[in-house]
């Protein structure tokens, strides 16, 4: 960010999974008015700054609607009467706690708390002591990389005894399908949360068509629409590339950077036009 603000041309910060970098850096990101433009992380502090004017624009899930939906999934599409949190240890999995909760209501669940780079040994002791204290599914805020050991973790434990995980989608960032998939083969009741947009939806829209003929001719051989692992932050991107574009028609560019970023930012709250995605 620091080295952002030293480049003249620089217009806007093009964001990206993780929450916690951007609640941490919050206040910073608004007084040195850094153009902020949020296509995943899901975070509810991110974008209500109550101190001044906001510079972050996401175009995502937010955690304080996301929670309530999860909570909602679990109860009447899992049957679960007796949830139990299972949260990574951060403003992102804390904001969660905080909408989580209150969907449900007095009757609140446990949690159980964990840190980035918890591994397959202590997974299993965490699942272990969840199950011991008889919840009926568990409600899961992390990201890949933990997500594939507690998936093995739950894999590993005798099948009577394991629960359904309702997960946020920080799981689907990263490899975490081809890591996981002879456990989830194996009968892992697994579901997350993402936005209803789906490349599986035929017949592709035209502008569809147009997002995956631009991302061929710009990334080649690295993008296959067949296995594209986080489709989520393509979609979001890509959105979010067209609301730019947008904004941008409606400013005249200005030779000061500063400038040109503050009129875009009142350009992305004033869209004079839909935009058709």
């Amino acid at each position: 960010m620091k080295k952002f603000l030293k480049d003249p041309n620089a217009l806007f910060i093009l964001g990206g999974l993780h929450s916690p970098p951007y609640i941490k850096n919050r206040t910073f990101i608004n007084k040195e008015q850094i153009l902020l433009l949020v296509p995943w992380a899901a975070g509810g502090p991110i974008t209500r700054y109550e101190h001044g004017t906001n510079w972050v624009f996401r175009l995502s899930v937010d955690d304080t609607k996301a929670g309530y939906r999860i909570i909602q999934f679990a109860k009447e599409s899992r049957s679960c009467e007796q949830p139990h949190l299972l949260l990574e240890k951060t403003p992102w999995g804390k904001s969660n706690e905080r909408t989580m909760q209150d969907a449900l209501g007095k009757n609140k669940a446990e949690i159980t708390w964990f840190n980035w780079n918890t591994r397959l040994k202590k997974s299993k002791l965490i699942l272990r002591g969840i199950i011991n204290s008889g919840a009926d599914c568990i409600v899961f805020v992390g990201n890949a990389i933990e997500g594939k050991y507690f998936v093995q973790a739950m894999a590993e434990i005798d099948k009577s005894l394991q629960k359904p995980i309702i997960s946020h989608w920080g799981i689907t960032g990263g490899n975490f399908f081809n890591n996981t998939k002879e456990y989830l083969s194996e009968g892992i009741d697994l579901n997350f949360i993402q936005s209803c947009f789906s490349f599986d939806d035929l017949p592709h829209s035209e502008t569809v068509k147009k997002a995956i003929k631009s991302a061929k001719a710009l990334f080649k051989e690295e993008f296959d629409i067949e296995s594209l692992q986080a489709p989520a932050g393509f979609v979001h991107g890509y959105d979010l590339g067209l609301l730019f574009v947008q904004a941008l028609s409606q400013i005249k560019p200005n030779k000061s950077a500063i400038k040109t970023r503050e009129n875009l930012r009142r350009a992305f709250e004033n869209l004079s036009l839909p935009v058709k995605v």
